[in-house]
């Protein structure tokens, strides 16, 4: 067995899980999961949420940058 089979299968469990967490919270609208995991000895920290809350947080994000840069663009938004 090479170096990279046995890596990979060591991660492999791990990764199963976070999929199991992705299915739990995907078809819910507002339920997330806190989680911290450790990758490579660094701790990452968060919330982990579904495909749907992210796509409409983001949006949130894209639509508040481009209305927050000028009158012009934000007179072109009010007109669509």
């Amino acid at each position: 067995m090479s170096s990279d089979s046995r890596h990979k299968s060591k991660f492999d469990g791990r990764i199963g899980l976070l999929k199991i967490f992705a299915g739990i919270i995907d078809p819910s609208e507002k339920s997330e999961i806190d989680i911290t995991l450790s990758v490579h000895g660094t701790i990452v920290s968060g919330k982990m949420i579904g495909m749907k809350r992210y796509y409409e947080e983001i949006g949130k994000v894209f639509i508040d940058a481009i209305t927050d840069t000028s009158p012009e663009i934000r007179l072109l938004l009010k007109k669509c």
